[in-house]
């Protein structure tokens, strides 16, 4: 297998030791290091590497900005070490939010336990570069994959949709949430990989973005029009009905998932309540989680309506490729047209 050729920016010697110990005997090549951002900046351009490690803790250029100048230049995959504090999480998502592809915590502590787990986290990060990374092309044809003719459908009074993503989620989500119409009434339920802390600032960054309200679901509360879910880090994300109502349900079992929130949880869940409307969409992600979900959607409901994001326009495919393989999936869809083909299915289906 061809080594990950890797940059690191970082400016801490501790750091940096124990990223090279972790990255030792693994099938990836450190090319060079740099120091601050600017000298970083200077260094991705020079080698053009398979993957960047960005360190937030550098300086000379603020993080956010590294990553801006780098992709305005061309596409890296940029995978960031952050800090779990409240000015860590904010430095995290600003760089997110200009295009970094996924994040690391750096453990508070440096005992062997959580040198482990680090060492884990930054490999599997590292590897799945391997994986197809791309950028939005110029393509915006949605792929219809099977016969779903909703005019044999029976008619519901509303709709619920539920977003799966996990590498380059945050990105796809705005680009969805965001170009979605200010009268847009439908209920949203997103879960996004994300480790506790981190999602309620990506839903105040959304909130803030969208036209929708955008929130870290509460455990209990009535899921409601024009308002989109994410689910808190850590915990599954359900949707339960208690009467006419559909409410969240928030919960650490099962324990066995991969993730916590997982996809498959959500999706599940949402197979399993009467009388919605109920669309699905698969976004960039790495792995497979959400699969498993949409063959529950349909086994339970086969008007469930399954979308995934297109190949091309995905920065993982992992995720989208896993939901089109159980051949159950009804639209192909690239990013840039997610959110219009939701408003036509919406329109079509009626109700909210």
């Amino acid at each position: 297998m061809t080594p990950v050729k890797i940059v690191l920016i970082i400016h801490s010697p501790e750091v940096l030791q124990m990223v090279l110990k972790s990255l030792s005997k693994q099938e990836v090549e450190v090319v060079t290091v740099a120091s601050n951002g600017v000298e970083g900046f200077n260094k991705v351009m020079k080698y053009s590497p398979d993957v960047v490690l960005l360190d937030l803790d550098i300086p000379a250029m603020d993080g956010k900005y590294v990553v801006k100048n780098m992709l305005a230049k061309r596409f890296f995959p940029i995978i960031l070490l952050g800090s779990n504090t409240p000015n860590g999480r904010i430095a995290i998502n600003r760089a997110l939010d200009a295009g970094a592809m996924n994040y690391i915590k750096k453990p508070i502590e440096t005992n062997r336990h959580t040198f482990e787990l680090f060492q884990m986290e930054l490999i599997k990060h590292v590897l799945s570069c391997n994986e197809p990374m791309l950028t939005e092309k110029k393509t915006d044809k949605v792929i219809l994959n099977s016969a779903t003719n909703m005019k044999e459908n029976k008619k519901r009074s509303h709709s619920l949709i539920v977003i799966g993503t996990s590498t380059g989620g945050p990105r796809a989500l705005q680009n969805v949430l965001t170009n979605l119409p200010d009268d847009f009434n439908t209920p949203i339920l997103i879960v996004q990989h994300m480790p506790q802390g981190f999602t309620k600032s990506l839903a105040k960054r959304l909130d803030h973005l969208s036209p929708m309200h955008v929130k870290e679901a509460e455990d209990g509360e009535e899921i409601k029009e024009q308002t989109a879910y994410i689910a808190p880090g850590g915990q599954h994300m359900a949707i339960k009905s208690i009467g006419t109502k559909q409410i969240v349900q928030l919960t650490d079992e099962p324990f066995d998932c991969v993730h916590r929130p997982s996809v498959d949880v959500l999706f599940t869940s949402l197979a399993h309540i009467e009388q919605v409307n109920k669309i699905a969409v698969i976004l960039t992600g790495m792995g497979k989680d959400g699969s498993e979900g949409v063959i529950q959607l349909k086994k339970h409901d086969a008007q469930s309506i399954i979308i995934s994001q297109s190949k091309d326009s995905s920065t993982v495919y992992g995720m989208p490729k896993a939901a089109i393989e159980t051949n159950l999936v009804d639209y192909t869809v690239p990013l840039n047209q997610v959110s219009h083909t939701l408003v036509q299915l919406v329109k079509k289906l009626g109700g909210n």
